[in-house]
């Protein structure tokens, strides 16, 4: 089995730029921002969006690596693969824990809504990313 790492960069870009726009004071990022006591005019370090980064790339591999071995394992179209096991281990895995994280803190559901919303939308472009190129490079 081998991975597509252009897919991988490719997926990472589009998860930080989901990220961006769902938090943009255009979307959702006023509401987010009063429900998780967050100042938007408060300039965010760079090293905070240098780890947004880093984490959103372990997240895009190893959702190429769990829809690889589960397209190796079961076959079928790669890109409906994909979604699938991001959208279940969305469910299981994101959602379910953190469910009841802001249950026992406290949390606004509609604070949860926005964060779970925003980890949902990132899988389901990352997994359309990868997807589509496939799992295996075609460079080289």
């Amino acid at each position: 089995m081998t991975l597509n790492f252009l897919a991988i960069a490719v997926a990472t870009v589009a998860g930080m730029l989901v990220g961006w726009a769902w938090f943009s004071p255009a979307l959702l990022g006023k509401p987010w921002a009063a429900r998780a006591g967050i100042d938007l005019a408060a300039k965010t370090p760079g090293w905070a969006y240098l780890l947004a980064l880093v984490a959103t790339a372990i997240t895009a591999t190893v959702l190429a690596l769990a829809a690889a071995i589960a397209h190796d394992q079961f076959g079928g179209s790669f890109l409906t693969v994909t979604l699938a096991v991001a959208s279940i281990g969305w469910l299981g895995f994101t959602a379910s824990r953190n469910a009841v994280e802001y249950l026992f803190e406290k949390k606004s559901p509609t604070l949860f809504a926005i964060d779970m919303g925003h980890q949902l939308a990132v899988l389901i472009v990352m997994s359309v990313v990868i997807g589509l190129f496939g799992h295996t490079s075609q460079i080289g």
